[in-house]
């Protein structure tokens, strides 16, 4: 699985790596305090499902759930829901510097 950077496709695991993830205001929660969520709720229930999209390359991208994926496999949980998109043209974005 995938996670678009910029026009690059980075997997998930090395993304989430970075640590940057978990800096302030990139997400809801803390770190700390969405395992406890999760842990508690036992996994992740369908009404926070992860959304991810079938590139036309045909790799799978991770477009929203970051943070609950990482947790998720930190804490064990093996299956998580997921809100599929299929990709049916070409994504692009603006060249670094274009609007500039």
């Amino acid at each position: 699985m995938v996670r678009r950077g910029g026009n690059d496709l980075v997997l998930v695991s090395t993304w989430a790596q970075t640590g940057g993830i978990w800096r302030p205001g990139h997400c809801e929660f803390t770190h700390d305090a969405l395992a406890g969520r999760i842990r508690a709720a036992g996994g992740i229930a369908c009404a926070y499902a992860l959304e991810a999209t079938t590139l036309l390359s045909g790799e799978i991208e991770l477009a929203n759930g970051l943070h609950r994926w990482v947790v998720a496999r930190e804490l064990g949980v093996d299956v998580v829901p997921v809100k599929m998109v299929t990709e049916t043209e070409p994504v692009w974005a603006w060249e670094p510097g274009a609007l500039s």
